[in-house]
């Protein structure tokens, strides 16, 4: 749900000791740039291939109305009628996460390999195009969303806007659900620019894409409440973020207290989504929501783990060097 300002590529951290090129060909300046190109290239290839191919299929939209169908009857208490094969594709809608994170676990490495004693690529210009592209849509993500939850909380109040599944399937919500839930793949697309730049990859980065990729493509299968909070949430810190990507990206100079900004929102959405957690929960027991604990369990134990990253990181990044900062004087 959430790549991290402090572990962006628009971030230009020094490696030292960082090996040189060693070039069979003429030009090792060219070369570099033709395979940076390249390995962006295809890897970005193999994740929008894959991401289209998910929108266009039409076993897909039979699983999403399979699962829409599966909600509706057990929401009015109806036996639910499904073929084998319906029941089938419905596990199919988180599956293809487990492909995406097995390629991007296995660049992770083979990147960080292949780029040990090479020299790193600058990409700004692609890297504000990335950042951009990301931006404008997480803030269209945001109004949309954004609008639909304030909707439905200044005329439903807030138990509504937690358990009301409309966000899945109604008349615009629906769609930018689904498009967030797939952007969890093209969005891996940040690591590309970290290992092909040459800068510190922490384990939040990483952790952080492939749990939110695993968890949002199995919830959205079986719509469960909260949903509406996660997204929106998420499409909000996103706006900012990578507006502030995109900025730095592009060479203007940022305040730092911005990068605070972000990360305390990082913090604050973990905090919410662990409070949105615990009220569907308690209205689960009541019949009053739809969702099971084995989706509560997990989706629990991600954000307590991203909060106390975050915070971990906040101290280190901010706290800490303000100490080292005030005694150095």
């Amino acid at each position: 749900m959430f790549s991290h300002c402090f572990s962006h590529p628009s971030f230009n951290i020094s490696i030292q000791g960082e090996s040189q090129w060693n070039s069979m060909f003429n030009h090792p300046v060219v070369t570099m740039k033709t395979c940076g190109f390249l390995s962006f290239f295809f890897f970005s290839l193999i994740v929008f291939s894959s991401f289209f191919r998910v929108v266009r299929s039409n076993e897909d939209t039979r699983t999403l109305s399979t699962c829409k169908v599966v909600v509706a009857a057990q929401m009015d208490h109806l036996p639910v009628q499904t073929s084998s094969r319906g029941v089938g594709s419905a596990h199919k809608c988180g599956k293809k996460s487990f492909l995406f994170s097995a390629l991007y676990a296995a660049f992770i490495f083979g990147g960080r390999h292949l780029m040990n004693k090479r020299a790193k690529f600058e990409l700004r210009k692609p890297l504000v195009l990335w950042s951009l592209t990301l931006a404008v849509f997480s803030i269209f993500g945001a109004l949309r969303t954004g609008a639909y939850m304030v909707y439905i909380l200044m005329t439903k109040g807030l138990k509504q806007s937690v358990c009301d599944q409309s966000f899945y399937n109604g008349p615009v919500s629906k769609f930018w659900a689904y498009a967030f839930v797939l952007s969890k793949a093209p969005e891996l697309g940040d690591t590309i620019f970290i290992i092909l730049r040459k800068q510190k990859l922490i384990f939040l980065h990483w952790y952080h894409h492939i749990t939110v990729l695993l968890y949002s493509w199995y919830s959205y299968k079986d719509m469960v409440a909260g949903g509406g909070w996660f997204m929106t949430m998420n499409y909000g810190v996103h706006a900012v973020m990578y507006s502030y990507y995109a900025l730095r990206a592009a060479g203007f100079r940022v305040s730092r207290k911005f990068a605070m900004f972000i990360t305390l929102s990082q913090i604050t959405q973990m905090l919410m989504g662990c409070v949105i957690n615990y009220l569907v929960f308690y209205w689960m027991q009541h019949d009053q929501c739809h969702s099971h604990f084995q989706n509560i369990f997990w989706s629990s134990l991600m954000y307590l783990s991203y909060l106390v990253l975050f915070c971990h990181f906040f101290f280190e990044a901010y706290i800490g060097k303000m100490r080292k900062t005030t005694k150095a004087e």
